[in-house]
């Protein structure tokens, strides 16, 4: 269509745009190798963050009413159903216990008819965006892969079993993290 849908400039740093010329997915960093990756919805006024994305394996994603869907550190990841309930758990070395988790079974997301998500392994999260024939492909997963994992062991957060506890958790930290987005 002749329209400019991706700004990218020399310190790694750009914008993907949608058709309608709002910003798709934001490339920021804090240190030269410590980017940050914003994923907003496409409207003109107030958008909603879709995911966030750190080089250093930290990211969110969220269903479309604000709630959390996939959270990932270094140690692992949480797969969430809309309701709150967790779907999935699973650690990025333990290969035993999680068959339906990455990385033996790939998570696939479609933040919007634009964007999708697919989670292979820590160092492999592929954001897609794609209009018509426009379309670029980001490898977002960590930079640097945790060798030892009894380093991380610890800080693995513990699982809440309690439906009604686990869901106001996550409005919580829902919550806290658009307060910690909103700050920066």
């Amino acid at each position: 269509s002749g329209k400019l849908f991706l700004i990218m400039f020399s310190d790694g740093t750009g914008q993907v745009l949608y058709p309608s010329g709002n910003v798709a997915i934001m490339i920021t960093y804090i240190h030269p190798v410590q980017f940050t990756y914003i994923i907003m919805e496409d409207k003109n006024i107030n958008p909603e963050i879709l995911a966030v994305f750190k080089s250093t394996g930290c990211s969110t994603c969220y269903h479309q009413d604000g709630t959390i869907w996939v959270n990932l550190d270094p140690v692992g990841g949480f797969c969430f159903a809309k309701n709150g309930e967790r779907q999935k758990c699973w650690t990025w070395w333990d290969l035993k216990e999680h068959i339906h988790a990455p990385p033996l079974q790939p998570i696939y997301l479609a933040l919007n008819s634009n964007i999708s998500v697919h989670i292979l392994s820590e160092s492999k999260v592929y954001v897609t965006f794609l209009h018509k024939k426009c379309s670029i492909r980001i490898n977002m997963g960590a930079r640097f892969v945790v060798r030892d994992p009894k380093v991380y062991a610890e800080q693995k957060p513990q699982v809440i079993n309690d439906p009604l506890l686990q869901s106001t958790a996550l409005k919580i930290y829902t919550v806290l993290d658009k307060i910690q987005n909103a700050l920066k």
